[in-house]
């Protein structure tokens, strides 16, 4: 097929011809440019994918074997058998109740012991008994084990990571989808030199961004941690400092973008000085839009932590399809220009901004102390609490960001030194990234803020079941999203670019980059999760060596020495990604859940809430406040159950009569089962006091 091509020298990018509506140069642009890359061959893909999978399926597996059979010896988990006529007691299968020597040691250890009926009959007949306790040998276990059927089990913990997943995995596949858009708009209808600077621009952007944005993107960690230990204020002031921080961080940052941009992109070689004039024009606008969007992000950071997640979503998704209509009436009236884009880009980020504040407000979905926190009334520059709490996160999680945007923007110079055709199409790669992310991130989010939220609480057993969940989530997810993207490879990169060079220039790294987005979902996921135990600086510690000690090395070998062209800059991507990825899940499958538990509570607690023993011992509340009968861990529903509470009495609010005894006159058993449930001889007296007083107070 013979395609004819009228040429018109120094037309405007915005041709009005009836059978196309690009710039006539468009199709053929860079053709003239000398070829100086090689292309590695199907031998690179299958090479790439070989090393992925023997980590993934074969390093990262027998390694935490070995870490846990070594941790089993260390805590004398193997313990010789006893023959069974060593036997002397039998415990009755209708209820065991244990006493240990040292009940502070693990509470989810003899929570175990007590099993319940689950019938109700059984349950009266129970209660009606007498409940002596049988005392046993404690045997060691496994801290906190989680079986596959639990993973696979869906329950409630299962339909919660699932209720969090679909509003941000939408946010974040409309966000990276209206990018794409706004791309393929720019190449299409205003030309491949704007299109280059916008996302040029974007990748500048990103590096600023990322340092700036890591005290919001600390929220969902150091927030969760605060609602979960009752203390709203703290929150409130977190999203407080996290505003101080961006402003006083950003202003110098975004003054060096107001006049250097232009200059910045010369000297990198990443362009011509025609889309380095555009990207300086187009500067001037749209940081203004970024600290809109930024600001906006905090609240809705903030409001996902309090369980309005389909709200922002909802407004995400309107302001990306209210950002491409404002764009579709430009083209359709051809008012369309760069600057004209970023004007659309303030206005509708000032106009989320504004919805997020102005309903939050209305609708009184923030409690009074998030508000007493976030005043300046309340400044938070005085509480060293919240600046230790929030630094500590969000100084390794900015480090890290900023490092792996360099990574890129350092891979943009290797794609720059083979032509400008490479650096345009490398662009456009890393927003296919994006979209391909999109899913793992909204997995990702939705997991942080449950694991950090149950941490705050205390709950290490729910803690590890939620991660482990949400990791089998993501690798189902990233499996249905991967054959997605495989069936549309013919189609993306012609979404992109009319370029026909870009069009095979992307095409062939497209293969390479979603099989290894497969791989590395398990340390995606793992990313947010160890984030969530407040250790990003671990993950910050691994990206650093992955990233500037593999990926950067193995690139700059592809590129200078053996001149592939950009399928050896994703090669080393995506294996440098797999192994920080590998290393990530290890310490996510290593995680003491425990001890997690206990240090998020402890240090986000509101002089109390954290509830703690005479000997200094914490014992945390293994339940939220809010939790169904059918929602309680079955530990905590059978310790419950023993002391007399009925599904009917627990989803009720109300109390069995053994709420109105003193601790002293709990048995041994009835004891136990209270300290199962997080409660102390304190904190049970002082509940029971209150209870008192509330019907004193009734009865006047």
């Amino acid at each position: 097929m013979t395609t004819t091509i009228t040429t018109n020298n120094g037309a405007n990018n915005n041709s009005t011809d009836a059978d196309q509506w690009w710039d006539d140069d468009a199709p053929w642009m860079f053709e003239d440019e000398e070829h100086i890359t090689n292309d590695p061959g199907p031998w690179l893909f299958y090479a790439t994918m070989g090393v992925a999978i023997v980590l993934v399926g074969i390093v990262l597996p027998i390694s935490v074997y070995f870490y846990h059979e070594r941790k089993k010896y260390q805590r004398g988990i193997l313990v010789p058998t006893h023959d069974d006529d060593d036997d002397d007691e039998e415990v009755s299968q209708d209820h065991k109740a244990v006493v240990l020597e040292n009940p502070q040691d693990d509470v989810e250890a003899f929570a175990a012991k007590i099993v319940v009926p689950s019938s109700s009959s059984s349950v009266e007949a129970f209660h009606d008994e007498e409940k002596e306790p049988v005392v046993v040998e404690s045997k060691p276990n496994n801290p906190l084990p989680i079986s596959f059927s639990e993973i696979l089990a869906c329950d409630h913990t299962s339909r919660r990571i699932v209720s969090y997943t679909i509003p941000f995995t939408c946010s974040s596949v409309s966000e990276a989808i209206c990018q794409s858009l706004i791309l393929g708009m720019l190449g299409y209808y205003v030309g491949t030199e704007e299109m280059t600077a916008y996302a040029l621009l974007n990748l500048l952007f990103e590096v600023a961004q990322e340092f700036l944005l890591g005290p919001f993107e600390a929220l969902p960690t150091v927030a969760a941690n605060a609602v979960g230990a009752k203390n709203c204020k703290l929150a409130g002031q977190y999203l407080q400092l996290s505003f101080f921080l961006y402003i006083l961080l950003g202003l110098p940052l975004f003054f060096g973008f107001f006049v250097g941009t232009e200059s910045l992109l010369l000297w990198l070689n990443w362009a011509s000085p025609e889309v380095a004039h555009h990207a300086q024009s187009l500067v001037r606008i749209i940081m203004i839009g970024k600290a809109l969007e930024a600001f906006s992000q905090g609240w809705a950071e903030l409001l996902n932590v309090y369980d309005h997640e389909v709200f922002v979503t909802v407004i995400q998704i309107f302001n990306s399809i209210v950002t491409i209509s404002s764009m579709g009436v430009l083209i359709l009236v051809d008012e369309l220009t760069l600057e004209r884009t970023g004007y659309v880009f303030i206005i509708t980020n000032g106009f989320q901004l504004f919805l997020y504040i102005i309903v939050a407000k209305a609708c009184q979905w923030l409690p009074s102390e998030f508000y007493q926190g976030l005043l300046l009334s309340n400044c938070s520059l005085c509480n060293n609490r919240a600046i230790r709490n929030l630094l500590r996160v969000c100084i390794p999680l900015s480090v890290s960001a900023v490092l792996e945007s360099m990574e890129w923007t350092l891979l943009g110079v290797f794609a720059a030194s083979m032509g400008t055709k490479e650096i345009a199409a490398w662009a456009i790669i890393g927003n296919i990234w994006e979209i391909l992310n999109s899913l793992t991130y909204g997995i990702g989010d939705a997991a942080e803020i449950i694991v950090a939220r149950h941490l705050g609480q205390g709950r290490g057993a729910m803690a590890k079941l939620s991660a482990y969940k949400s990791m089998f989530l993501a690798m189902m997810g990233s499996l249905g999203f991967t054959i997605i993207f495989i069936l549309l490879i013919p189609s993306i990169p012609r979404f992109f670019t009319p370029n026909f060079i870009l069009q095979d220039l992307i095409a062939s790294c497209l293969p390479l980059l979603c099989m290894g987005y497969l791989l590395m979902t398990f340390g995606e996921i793992s990313w947010f999760i160890v984030g969530a135990t407040s250790r990003y600086d671990l993950g910050t510690y691994v990206h650093v060596v992955g990233s500037w000690g593999l990926t950067i090395p193995l690139g700059a070998f592809y590129t200078y020495y053996l001149k592939w062209d950009l399928q050896g800059l994703t090669s080393a991507v995506v294996i440098g990604y797999t192994l920080i990825g590998c290393v990530l899940s290890y310490c996510m499958f290593t995680t003491d859940w425990k001890a997690r538990a206990m240090k998020a509570n402890v240090r986000n607690s509101n002089g109390g809430n954290s509830t703690r023993n005479g000997n200094g011992n914490g014992m945390i509340m293994p339940y939220d406040e809010d939790d169904d009968w059918d929602d309680l861990d079955e530990k905590v529903r059978n310790a419950a159950a023993y002391l007399g509470y009925t599904k009917k009495l627990w989803n009720n609010d109300k109390e069995p009569p053994i709420c109105d005894l003193d601790w002293k006159e709990l048995t041994a058993e009835e004891q136990l089962a209270a300290t199962v449930m997080g409660y102390d001889e304190s904190k049970w007296n002082n509940e029971t006091d209150n209870d008192d007083d509330d019907d004193d107070d009734d009865d006047d």
